[in-house]
């Protein structure tokens, strides 16, 4: 005896309506562990990270993006006094004789000199003219880094940020105390805190 058209009907509407069930229990499962991973992050994740974000929109002002005259090398540094004195290294600026120029991240250029310079220890210290309310870093003290200590690493490598915003890495304290050989050079790292946030060339000084 063949099945009536209407039971056929009957039977071919179950079979389709069981995968379509089963996708969206599926989906309710998926959704539902969304909400569950979102809700248990920990409190302390959070305030952890927003501190990182206050962290860096406190230190973006004062970092420095150092470019010689001819467009050669360039590199970054850091502002560390409101009237305009900031920290590089010394690699960076002895390609420029006394004069370069230096932005920061309000998009503006300013003209430095260079005030002393440390060619062993490879620092430079320079100053931006123009203005005497520059947004100056606080240093702190490198006596209390510690291994495992986060490491945000700012600068302007390639110098790639046309608008002078730093690029930010993110890493550890990999070691403190360290020492670099002089290697073909003159220049001498001493007393080195050693890191793996990521560094490329344009890095140097900030």
């Amino acid at each position: 005896m063949l099945p009536s058209p209407v039971t056929g009907l009957l039977r071919h509407r179950h079979r389709t309506d069981i995968p379509a069930a089963a996708a969206l229990l599926i989906f309710a499962f998926v959704m539902q562990g969304t909400e569950v991973r979102a809700a248990e992050v920990p409190e302390s994740v959070r305030q952890q990270e927003a501190a990182r974000i206050q962290t860096l929109q406190r230190i973006a002002p004062s970092v420095v993006c150092v470019m010689p005259p001819g467009g050669v090398g360039g590199g970054s540094g850091v502002l560390i006094s409101s009237d305009g004195y900031a920290v590089s290294n010394f690699h960076v600026t002895s390609g420029s004789g006394n004069f370069m120029k230096c932005g920061l991240n309000d998009g503006n250029v300013y003209d430095a000199v260079i005030v002393g310079i440390d060619p062993t220890g490879d620092v430079a210290l320079i100053r931006l003219l123009g203005r005497d309310d520059f947004p100056a870093c606080e240093p702190g003290n490198s006596d209390d880094v510690r291994v495992g200590d986060e490491v945000l690493a700012l600068g302007n490598p390639f110098l790639l940020a046309t608008d002078f915003t730093p690029t930010v890495t993110y890493g550890i304290v990999s070691g403190v105390h360290r020492y670099q050989y002089p290697a073909g050079t003159f220049l001498e790292y001493t007393d080195c805190i050693q890191i793996d946030a990521s560094i490329n060339p344009g890095n140097s000084g900030g």
